[in-house]
């Protein structure tokens, strides 16, 4: 089995990277920032997806899973549902948590395109 992990969202959440893991070893891990040069890269990390790629010596379409580090909709859950009923506040402020939740629930299939 093969899994490429993620981490990363367009315009939140910093420190974007990629893991692969071939027949439950870690074959590669690496932070996008350390190929793009820019200190706490955020969003896709399609160049630490690509090294990984490499490292590991198969295609994209060989991957059995795409895996994120945050659950969309505990995400959607928590940073929405809680925080908006807990603190009886606006939902609007929190629209990116939403955006990201998105994202995240888009990213094997936006990867698979590409």
């Amino acid at each position: 089995m093969i899994v490429l992990g993620i981490k990363g969202v367009e315009g939140i959440f910093h420190d974007a990277s990629a893991k692969m893991i071939k027949d439950n070893a870690i074959i590669a891990s690496v932070e996008e920032e350390r190929l793009n040069r820019r200190k706490h890269t955020n969003g896709l990390p399609l160049n630490a997806i690509n090294f990984c790629l490499k490292k590991a010596k198969v295609g994209l379409w060989e991957i059995d899973h795409v895996g994120h580090y945050l659950d969309p909709t505990v995400l959607r859950h928590t940073f929405l549902d809680e925080v908006v009923r807990r603190f009886r506040c606006s939902a609007r402020p929190l629209q990116y948590y939403v955006n990201a939740a998105k994202e995240i629930s888009q990213i094997e299939n936006t990867l698979r395109e590409t």
